[in-house]
């Protein structure tokens, strides 16, 4: 049995899918949400979201509100991330393209958002493993 998942931002549509369950992990709390659960209303902050639907998916939100009621969830997010835990190899390129711009000071105008950008998806790069390391225990 299977439930709709929609996640949004006010600006795009994430993710708009049946799936098969889906579970939270935050600093202090673990939850499992399966299809007919009891209706729940939740701020979310600083949460790994592990949602299964053939195979996992991992996403990493700052902040955000989850719904959940009539077999339908909804999750209301300011920023997404997405990893693959296993592969660090986008998050390796990424670091290395930052140090080569911080190296070799190639750091003007005309390439200052491409930094800027480069280094927020690291930062909440880092934020996520950081999160990750500590709870690693709980993402199984």
């Amino acid at each position: 049995m299977n439930f709709n998942f929609l996640m949004m931002s006010p600006k795009k549509i994430y993710f708009n899918d049946f799936i098969n369950y889906i579970k939270l992990f935050s600093y202090s709390n673990k939850l499992e949400i399966y299809p007919n659960h009891t209706p729940i209303l939740l701020y979310l902050n600083n949460t790994i979201i592990k949602v299964y639907k053939n195979k996992y998916i991992y996403f990493y939100i700052s902040k955000g509100f989850l719904e959940f009621k009539f077999n339908k969830l909804i999750l209301l997010i300011n920023k997404l991330v997405e990893f693959d835990i296993l592969n660090k190899k986008k998050y390796l390129s990424k670091k290395n393209k930052i140090l080569s711009l911080l190296k070799n000071k190639v750091i003007y105008k005309n390439n200052l958002n491409k930094f800027l950008n480069l280094n927020l998806k690291l930062i909440n790069y880092n934020n996520f493993l950081y999160f990750y390391k500590k709870n690693k225990k709980l993402v199984k």
